[in-house]
Order: C-alpha cells, then sequence, then structure tokens
C-alpha cells in the first residue's frame, strides 16, 4: 500500500530492523506499527528498508500522532479483554469517526474494500 502510495519498490526489511521490530512494545497496537512502516517508506530509498529508518517511536522520543495514542484504550475506545468480533467492530467504529464516517477513506485505512466495510457495517 505504501509502495504505491509514495512510488517505491521495497521488497521487505533488513533482518536487524525486523529485530527491532519485533523486540519493540508497541503500545500504540496496529496504529503505531502502521505509522512506522509508513515512516520507514517514506525514508527509504532502496529496495529493502535499512537500519537508517531506525530508532522506532519512543526510542527516538517521538511524541503519539494521530493513529498512535500509545495504545491506550482509554483514549482509542478498544479493550483487548473483549471478543476479537467485538474488538472489530470498535476499530470500524473508530476508524470511521477518525475518517468523519467517510466509508472509502475508512476502507482505504483498514486496507479492505468499501463493499467488505459496508458489509461489517450491516451485520
Amino acid at each position: 500500500m505504501y509502495n504505491e502510495r509514495y512510488g517505491k519498490q521495497i521488497a521487505g526489511l533488513r533482518p536487524e530492523v525486523m529485530q527491532a521490530l519485533r523486540a519493540h512494545p508497541w503500545r500504540g497496537n496496529l496504529f503505531e506499527l502502521k505509522d512506522t512502516i509508513e515512516r520507514f517508506v517514506k525514508q527509504s530509498d532502496g529496495e529493502y528498508v535499512e537500519m537508517e529508518v531506525l530508532p522506532l517511536p519512543e526510542q527516538a522520543g517521538w511524541e503519539a500522532g494521530p493513529g498512535q495514542e500509545a495504545g491506550n484504550a482509554q483514549k482509542t475506545g478498544i479493550d483487548l479483554n473483549k471478543t476479537l468480533v467485538e474488538i472489530e467492530k470498535d476499530v470500524i467504529r473508530l476508524v470511521l469517526e477518525r475518517e468523519n464516517n467517510n466509508q472509502s477513506s475508512a476502507a482505504k485505512r483498514l486496507g479492505i474494500n468499501r463493499s467488505t466495510l459496508w458489509r461489517k457495517i450491516k451485520q
């Protein structure tokens, strides 16, 4: 998705970068990871994401930006103690709110087709 958005052809991550991603606590959950991958793609020029894209959030003193509310369920409204179906509903609701109920934008942000989003909302 980000290759297409930024006109890149990144094939993957170097092992050191992958190791850093796995070791990171990801307090911001999927939103933080997604924003980090987007930053990696924007900053990378070669075929692979290199060590130069590091440090990761918090290691660099990043502030939480849109979609990066430090993983706090009270700020995102997502309770990870719920069932997967309930969490999915919460994620869809949250993304729709952040996209001003624009279903096309929300579907793009979620990485699903608009018709899939419509079906999930209808359920």
